[in-house]
């Protein structure tokens, strides 16, 4: 009964059970399961790399992966111990996009988010505090609500429902590592606070507004990044 009360209340949030809705139900069931297949196959490949350890050729991929473990773990307490983890990980990221741009660019893309009707509190104008007013407005308007139920897997089985949850551990390391690559300052600036392998909760929303694209922004694009962010996700 507890079970059955537990997926009607998943359903009931998702609006999953609205009567209009079961086209969306059908795909949001197909789109659950194929998630966690892809999980628990990856969180297979983690566990067998483990195996691996005491060969040479793996010594230097386990020690990799103990590693993200460690992080991982961190960020999970970051996580539990603070519910602005969203907010804290978008200022990282603008505090990287406004470094080294003086007041008047700072200025210059208030006024064009102004425009676009978009208005961002901010005591005074320094890059610090402007960075903190545009993630606390981004992260307003996201959908905090993470799938929890189809990153855990609790309906599979308590093995599957295992590897399904160090499949999430090789999905942030596979989302850390993306970015990484794709905005090194980006990654590194998160390292610091112990954040980088929390990344994978913000990757696709920051993807989708072409945030990561483009290491050195212009003012309008900084701009067209912060309506994206604010007003499609």
């Amino acid at each position: 009964m507890y079970h059955s009360e537990e997926i009607i209340k998943q359903l009931q949030d998702n609006n999953i059970l609205a009567a209009n809705a079961l086209d969306r139900a059908v795909a949001g069931v197909r789109d659950a399961v194929r998630d966690q297949v892809g999980k628990i196959d990856a969180g297979k490949t983690r566990l067998i790399n483990y195996g691996s350890c005491f060969t040479t050729e793996f010594y230097e991929k386990c020690t990799e992966q103990k590693s993200e473990d460690q992080r991982f773990i961190a960020g999970i307490y970051h996580l539990l111990k603070n519910k602005a983890i969203f907010t804290e990980m978008l200022e990282v990221y603008f505090e990287v996009v406004f470094k080294g741009r003086d007041i008047r660019q700072l200025q210059n893309i208030k006024r064009m988010l102004m425009q676009l009707n978009i208005h961002i509190a901010a005591s005074t104008l320094t890059s610090r505090t402007f960075a903190l007013g545009v993630a606390m407005a981004v992260s307003m308007s996201l959908n905090a609500s993470l799938p929890f139920s189809r990153l855990t897997g609790t309906t599979i089985g308590a093995a599957a429902s295992i590897l399904g949850v160090y499949g999430i551990v090789q999905q942030a390391a596979d989302s850390a590592n993306h970015l990484k690559v794709i905005h090194p300052d980006y990654y590194q600036a998160l390292y610091i606070v112990e954040l980088e392998m929390m990344f994978f909760l913000i990757e696709d929303k920051l993807l989708r507004a072409g945030a990561l694209q483009n290491r050195w922004l212009a003012d309008d694009q900084v701009a067209d990044i912060i309506y994206k962010l604010v007003r499609l996700s």
